[in-house]
């Protein structure tokens, strides 16, 4: 049995994605679950800084095909996830060739045999890197907030997946919503775009609220459903944990 890879895309940067890889991993965890989270963000990776971790070891390794990758894996006790920290401020990482891309995606793909999830939190916007990395997953989480520039930012990635003929494995998820009713709307116009220039309509996970105990666990660098178990996200995001109907 093999894991299921999940990829959290966005169309723009500081819609909380890297926050939302962190949450649903830890849930995922929580759920007794083999997790491993991949800093995707080449170039400018911070998974290990919301984590409040120094990652031991170089991304840049798992670009040597001798290199097994399980023994890059560094795990945390705190969230009970294991983690691949990447590069940070390191253009040589943000421009891999498409051959050193794929080669990745290959090296994380060994990695299925160990974890029932691995989670890709990949960078904002549509590059080579996004659309190699998302394209190896199972499940693509597109993450998009009520502003207008978001929306617009998100349909654009949609329909790049739509072209790369894997839109069939992207599902919505807003986050920083005041309420449902927000939430509600705003995916209802990102699905009337979708349905109406690509004929598709992807499933709508769930959303976020606005929650400013997520500005809090960032600030103190603890991951949001440790920081604040109890909290508004917190229970947002475990719900849809549980609507990813994994096996």
């Amino acid at each position: 049995m093999t894991g299921t890879i999940i990829a959290i895309a966005s169309g723009k940067g500081g819609v909380g994605k890297t926050f939302f890889s962190i949450s649903l991993a830890t849930a995922l965890a929580q759920n007794n679950r083999r997790v491993l989270l991949f800093d995707g963000d080449l170039g400018l990776a911070n998974v290990d800084i919301q984590m409040g971790v120094v990652p031991q070891n170089d991304l840049s390794l798992l670009l040597r095909e001798d290199v097994d990758p399980m023994s890059l894996v560094e795990h945390n006790k705190e969230t009970g996830i294991d983690f691949l920290a990447g590069p940070s401020g390191s253009d040589t990482y943000a421009n891999l060739s498409a051959g050193e891309l794929t080669l990745l995606a290959k090296k994380l793909e060994k990695l299925r045999a160990h974890y029932d999830d691995i989670i890709f939190d990949l960078s904002a916007g549509v590059s080579k890197t996004v659309s190699i990395l998302a394209s190896s997953a199972d499940k693509i989480l597109m993450l998009f907030t009520p502003d207008p520039t978001s929306l617009t930012d998100a349909y654009a990635c949609v329909k790049v997946f739509h072209q790369k003929k894997v839109s069939d494995r992207v599902s919505l998820i807003v986050n920083m919503a005041l309420d449902r009713v927000q939430a509600a709307k705003t995916c209802d116009t990102l699905l009337r775009a979708c349905q109406t220039f690509l004929q598709i309509k992807p499933p709508y996970l769930g959303f976020v609220p606005r929650d400013s105990h997520v500005t809090m666990a960032i600030r103190a660098q603890k991951p949001l459903l440790l920081h604040a178990p109890n909290c508004a996200a917190t229970k947002a995001v475990r719900d849809i944990a549980q609507s990813l109907d994994l096996d």
